[in-house]
């Protein structure tokens, strides 16, 4: 079953203005059948490396009020930008998705959607842009795999290194601490 949307249109036409008074319009309800938007490839994308992007439409913004700078306009505007990323249900490769919950911390929700928000300048476009870098920065961040480390032995020449470097410190303490009869 397709989406269906209400819409109001005036009438205007030849012989209303008789019918209708006080010149108010008549207005007749349309209801629109609306085809949702099917994901295609022709979307907008954000690239983030060069095998991975995702879509615009996996991001979910909403504006809220701002504290900080902006005199009385701070008040009245919604400058500040929260977005909100579902890690879980992205089309991130496994790997990416797990550091990347990893990476969030607390601003990850309980539902694995990411919050971040940007309040730190004073038009809404250009706090836009920051939060959506800090997110692609993040995202980067999670596509770098972590070094595994190989547990070795020391050598035997830094051993020895080593123990020479304590019978000297100790030879240091054992001379301060010689005490001279008068």
């Amino acid at each position: 079953m397709e989406p269906v949307k209400k819409a109001s249109a005036p009438i205007i036409g030849k012989g209303l203005e008789d019918s209708v008074h006080c010149h108010a319009f008549l207005y007749a309800t349309i209801w629109l059948h609306v085809k949702p938007r099917a994901k295609s490839r022709h979307m907008s994308r954000i690239h983030i490396t060069s095998s991975i992007s995702i879509d615009e439409s996996d991001l979910e913004e909403s504006f809220i009020q701002s504290g900080g700078p902006g005199g009385q306009n701070v008040n009245k505007v919604a400058t500040a930008v929260q977005l909100r990323f579902d890690v879980t249900h992205s089309a991130l490769p496994f790997a990416v998705r797990s550091r990347l919950m990893q990476l969030a911390g607390q601003r990850l929700t309980k539902d694995g959607v990411l919050v971040l928000t940007a309040r730190k300048y004073r038009l809404q476009q250009r706090n836009r842009e920051d939060v959506r870098e800090r997110l692609i920065e993040l995202i980067r961040a999670a596509t770098i795999a972590p070094k595994f480390r190989r547990p070795t032995r020391p050598t035997k020449a830094s051993k020895e290194r080593r123990l020479s470097g304590k019978k000297i410190q100790s030879q240091r303490k054992v001379l301060r601490n010689r005490q001279f009869d008068d």
